[in-house]
């Protein structure tokens, strides 16, 4: 009886060894830092069907500090726009959080609108895809529309 014990025992703490082992080979793996090329495309914000073909290509940059600079370049004509700032979080197990902020422009470079961009990352592996929100506000810092996007990603390196 003592030797079945001590055999079930043993058996529980090797087990519980071993999931901490790759517990810790899990959390050695590059999450979402790094460099990201994108493809993102409007979506019904109800539905999340996509609006037509692929809207932009976006680079994302997660820093390990949390914080997170995009670059967009748009497939058909549009405002020019800022560098995207903002941060971003680990919410839970693959999926991640962020927000950025970029300003638009007219054509004669003056202000056009600032644009927030919320962001639901589920991470899988060297790819992810995302969940957007976008709020565009005036130069009064008005909420004026919201819309939807989603995108796939790619890591750059």
């Amino acid at each position: 009886m003592k030797k079945r014990i001590f055999r079930i025992c043993t058996i529980l703490v090797l087990g519980l060894a071993a999931m901490q082992t790759i517990a810790l080979a899990d959390d050695d793996s590059p999450g979402i830092e790094g460099l990201w090329f994108a493809n993102g495309t409007p979506a019904d914000c109800q539905t999340l069907t996509p609006l037509g073909p692929t809207g932009l290509r976006a680079l994302y940059m997660f820093s390990h500090d949390g914080s997170l600079t995009t670059e967009a370049a748009f497939f058909g004509p549009s405002p020019r726009r800022s560098t995207g700032l903002g941060a971003w979080r680990h919410a839970q197990g693959r999926t991640f959080t962020s927000t950025f902020w970029f300003f638009r422009y007219n054509q004669d470079g003056s202000f056009l609108e600032m644009r927030e961009v919320t962001l639901n990352i589920q991470l899988n592996g060297d790819q992810f895809t995302t969940v957007d929100k976008v709020d565009v506000y005036d130069a009064n810092g008005q909420l004026i529309s919201t819309g939807c996007a989603i995108s796939r990603a790619t890591r750059a390196q």
